[in-house]
This record gives structure tokens, C-alpha cells and sequence, in this order.
């Protein structure tokens, strides 16, 4: 494979037994994980869209803004499929630069790691051939992707409904007069980069979206008159 890099998994034995049953006799375990990552990362993608800017202009106000800390969480999805103790395989795949890349796309997204990413594909790759599985493991591989892409399409509501939460805590609207300008164009201008991205639709779409855009549409308004 011309550009290749090995990329080293870990996964528990659970999972390396539901491998060896779902593969093909021709497959090799190495080729079934490398087929998951290639077949289901841009799936993953799709769900994290947007959980980068949102996670970046959440930081910059944590940065900038002296009243605002707020807590940023990874996503928590792996322990449906593993703990830290109980991950005893070691594996290792080779990926082109593409498929690199979509991996380090997900893990900046997400603040999860490569091996974590590549589970979870492993697990979209086990439900897509749940059909070779007996009933119980069918039935079990089933429903455990089915919660992981719920919590995957639920995390960028949850970053927003942090940020909500955030902007009507301090009560910034009512407060516009009274707080520094200082910190008021900090929001400003970290509004602006997320404007015309992936991250500001995630808000628009979410149900306190009108709300949050106001709020920071009035900030811009209030800091732009002033300059």
C-alpha cells in the first residue's frame, strides 16, 4: 500500500471473538478492521460535523472571557464497548494518508483517540454483518450501535445545550451595559469565526438555537457600536 502507515488498536477479547465469527473465511482479523475503518469512518464524520468549531469557539471564550469556565466534555461513547481494563489485543492495520486523515478529523471532533474511533467502527462493521452472528450476539451488537449513534448525533446538542445554559446563567444579555467591552468583543470575534460554518447550522438547528443567536447577534450589534 503505497503511503501507508501502520495504525496501532487495541480491543478486548469479546470483540475479537465477534470478529472471528462475522469475517469471511478469506479475511484475515487484520483485513476485517481495515475494511471497518475504510467502510464506516466517513459515517462517523457525519456525525461529529461541526463538533470541532463548536468545541474551538466554546475554548476561546473559556480563554479570553474572565467570568466564563466552562466545562468542555469528550465524548464518553467507548465504555459501551470497553474499559481501559479489559482491552488485552493489540493489533495492527495499515491505512493510506486518506484514511489517516479521517481518523485525526474524528479525533480533533471529538477529543477521543484513534484506537477508541477505530472500536467503534469495528462496531458498525460487526452490525452491518450482524446477519452471520447468532441470534444473542445479533441481537446485542444491535442495540449497542443503535445507543453509540444515538450518543454520537446527541453531542453536539449536548455542547450547545452547555452553551446555552452558559449565556443565560451569567445573564449576559440583560448585562450588556454594565460588563467590560473587553470581554463582550472577545465573544464578538469569536463569534464571527464560527459564522458560515458547519458549527453555527449545529446551533441554528438545536432548539435553544434562535435564542443563542440572538444573544450573540446583540453582542455583535452592542461591540460594533461602540467601536
Amino acid at each position: 500500500m503505497r503511503h501507508s502507515k501502520e495504525v496501532t488498536i487495541r480491543i478486548t477479547k469479546k470483540m475479537q471473538r465477534l470478529i472471528e465469527a462475522a469475517k469471511t473465511e478469506e479475511e484475515s482479523k487484520k483485513a476485517f478492521i481495515t475494511k471497518s475503518v475504510k467502510r464506516n469512518i466517513s459515517e462517523l464524520n457525519k456525525y461529529s460535523k461541526g463538533q470541532k468549531g463548536l468545541r474551538d469557539f466554546i475554548e476561546s471564550l473559556n480563554d479570553d472571557v474572565e467570568w466564563l469556565s466552562i466545562d468542555i466534555p469528550t465524548q464518553d461513547i467507548d465504555h459501551r464497548i470497553s474499559t481501559r481494563t479489559n482491552l488485552d489485543i493489540t493489533q495492527t492495520i495499515e491505512l493510506n494518508q486518506d484514511y489517516n486523515n479521517k481518523l485525526d478529523r474524528y479525533v480533533r471532533h471529538t477529543g477521543t483517540s484513534r484506537s477508541s474511533a477505530i472500536r467503534l467502527c469495528i462496531v458498525k462493521e460487526l452490525y452491518n454483518r450482524r446477519s452471520v452472528l447468532n441470534e444473542s450476539n445479533s441481537d446485542k451488537i444491535e442495540s449497542t450501535w443503535l445507543e453509540v449513534r444515538k450518543q454520537l448525533m446527541m453531542s453536539n446538542q449536548m455542547l450547545v445545550d452547555i452553551l446555552s445554559y452558559h449565556l443565560e446563567h451569567k445573564s449576559i444579555e440583560s448585562k450588556l451595559s454594565i460588563i467590560e467591552l473587553k470581554n463582550l468583543r472577545y465573544i464578538r470575534d469569536a463569534y464571527r469565526k464560527i459564522k458560515d460554518t458547519s458549527a453555527y447550522d449545529v446551533i441554528e438547528d438545536h432548539r435553544d438555537g434562535d435564542y443563542i443567536i440572538e444573544i450573540l447577534n446583540e453582542i455583535e450589534s452592542f461591540v460594533d457600536a461602540k467601536a
